[in-house]
């Protein structure tokens, strides 16, 4: 970690975002001074924040501070808002550090991925927060470590829910998708991409994606990666990694 706003921040051992891990953050990439689809994604981390009924102070002026302390290069900034202990106020806090290598090679070589059941169904019961990006990762961080580079979510009925850093984009028939609501977490760099280039929101199975004609795990930091080996199958390369990749280096605040 390079910079961390504001400088000093300290969590207390009584945090509830310690504790029982009642806290929401969200991952941007700062370029040239400028933080990437920002305002989609301080819309997702009030959502966020709201789904846990945390009282989110304004994080505008972190993400202000953040851009002007990376003015150059890529930076990973990393907004963190913790609930706070029993009683007290949240806390929030932002970090920024140089995106590690091995997500920026990402986007060159793609990424070999493998499916395992999440265990829960794509239609997401009221009290989920399966939508919400809390900062309860554990399971889903040692679940990638244990399997492969990556990992793909699948859910009690075999559809394709997403990856545990990323979201799903895929190309079948000439139509773009990326995975439909429920119980995944909207990704604003899959929203980004569908809105260019008009895709939709759908379901897709594992052997469906198997015979599609691209698949890509999209985040802030990996931008686009291609799916290069699904479930040991390789696949051939896709002509539209590169164009994926522009759209995503336009993407605005």
């Amino acid at each position: 970690m390079d910079v961390l706003i504001p400088a000093g921040t300290m969590i207390r051992p009584d945090d509830r975002g310690v504790l029982y891990g009642e806290g929401v953050f969200e991952t941007l990439l700062v370029e040239g001074g400028r933080a990437r689809l920002r305002a989609a994604h301080l819309a997702r981390m009030a959502r966020s924040a709201a789904l846990l009924g945390i009282p989110l102070p304004d994080p505008a002026p972190l993400v202000d501070e953040a851009e002007r302390a990376w003015p150059e290069g890529e930076g990973a900034l990393r907004l963190v808002c913790t609930a706070g202990p029993a009683g007290g106020e949240p806390v929030l806090y932002a970090t920024v550090s140089s995106v590690p290598p091995a997500v920026i090679a990402q986007r060159a070589t793609g990424v070999r991925v493998v499916t395992a059941e999440a265990g829960v169904s794509h239609r997401r019961p009221a009290w989920s927060l399966t939508t919400a990006k809390t900062i309860s990762y554990a399971a889903n961080l040692a679940a990638r470590r244990a399997r492969a580079e990556e990992m793909l979510w699948i859910s009690t009925e075999g559809y394709a829910l997403e990856s545990p850093t990323a979201g799903l984009v895929w190309l079948a028939d000439g139509a773009w998708h990326g995975v439909a609501g429920g119980g995944v977490l909207p990704s604003v760099t899959a929203a980004a991409i569908l809105s260019e280039i008009g895709g939709n929101y759908s379901s897709v199975t594992v052997p469906e994606l198997h015979r599609s004609d691209g698949a890509w795990l999209v985040s802030a930091l990996r931008g686009v990666a291609e799916v290069t080996e699904l479930d040991g199958r390789e696949r051939a390369r896709s002509p539209w990694t590169g164009r994926l990749q522009e759209i995503i280096g336009r993407a605005g605040a």
